[in-house]
């Protein structure tokens, strides 16, 4: 089962945090997924540094939608973050693949990065365990 662009766009447009955080879908299909969310003053902490949790979150849409657009819907069992450096700047994206899916569990993989002034930084890195779901209700 393949799940479709549009679809994830509005899986991403159905969750309020997502929507609050301003989350849009770039790519997602064939097992990677691109994702973005601008950095602003509602994802940065008393520093300027992005939360790490919002970090953890773009990681896990990455992990969960690359994974998705080869498997179908998913829930996250296991995200492992590790947190390279602070992540700053204008806007965050996150590229994620499908590692391996399977009939009962799928691995994702996803890169965070921070976009600095037209460059790129990776600030994390993330690996998610996923177990396959019903498709939500249209």
């Amino acid at each position: 089962m393949t799940t479709s662009l549009e679809r994830i766009r509005q899986s991403i447009r159905g969750s309020l945090f997502a929507e609050v955080l301003g989350g849009e879908v770039l790519t997602c299909a064939d097992g990677a997924c691109e994702l973005r969310i601008p950095i602003t003053p509602t994802v940065q902490q008393y520093a300027g540094f992005v939360f790490g949790g919002v970090v953890a979150f773009i990681a896990d849409l990455g992990c969960a939608w690359a994974c998705a657009s080869v498997g179908g819907a998913n829930v996250t069992g296991q995200l492992n973050v590790h947190f390279l450096a602070p992540a700053v700047g204008d806007t965050l994206i996150v590229r994620g693949r499908a590692v391996r899916n399977g009939r009962r569990m799928s691995v994702g993989a996803a890169d965070v990065f921070a976009l600095v002034e037209g460059q790129e930084r990776l600030v994390a890195t993330a690996t998610a365990t996923l177990t396959p779901t019903p498709s939500p209700p249209s």
